[in-house]
């Protein structure tokens, strides 16, 4: 059995579309140049790396599903890409907790985003997952970036024998609520 984590990091592959620095390439002048910035962006949702590889989002969906394998149950798994891609960001999420019954999303919540104990990084919930939020240059004052929170439910069986340890019976065989009757 391989080792599991308390916490996973799932930083994926992603067309870098969020990133300000990766973006001023494919401007006049960039290393790239604009006539490779559809090709690179708006059409790299179905780009494959070689002849024979998967999507960019099948990649993806199998890094997640990976880091996810590799969670203790109770752990905290976080996603991120920096693209504001849909199929890279929410619908990849969306798939792993289609596909994976002890997969439950966490909301973000702004404390969470606070830099260093500071005030929290100005972030936009998603309108297509609740719970997953967006970074987005103009407000955060950084490069795009996508994020949700994740966490692995433990067994049933696990849950229902928790349950029995920490539940005293009263005498009549039901939990005892504390009332003394």
């Amino acid at each position: 059995a391989p080792e599991l984590y308390d916490r996973v990091l799932v930083d994926a592959e992603c067309t870098h579309d969020g990133s300000i620095k990766h973006i001023l390439k494919y401007a006049p002048g960039g290393t790239f140049g604009p006539d490779k910035l559809q090709a690179s962006f708006v059409e790299a949702d179905n780009c494959r790396f070689s002849d024979s590889s998967d999507t960019l989002q099948a990649l993806q969906r199998g890094l997640l599903q990976n880091g996810f394998r590799l969670l203790r149950p109770g752990g905290i798994l976080v996603y991120s890409t920096c693209s504001f891609s849909d199929a890279q960001n929410e619908e990849v999420v969306q798939w792993l907790l289609d596909t994976a019954p002890d997969a439950e999303l966490q909301a973000v919540s702004a404390e969470a985003c606070a830099a260093g104990g500071g005030d929290a990084v100005p972030f936009v919930a998603s309108n297509i997952l609740p719970g997953t939020v967006r970074f987005e240059p103009i407000a955060s004052g950084t490069s795009g970036l996508f994020l949700a929170k994740l966490t692995k439910r433990p067994p049933a069986s696990q849950v229902g024998a928790a349950e029995c340890e920490t539940s005293e019976s009263a005498p009549n065989g039901s939990p005892d609520d504390g009332s003394g009757q």
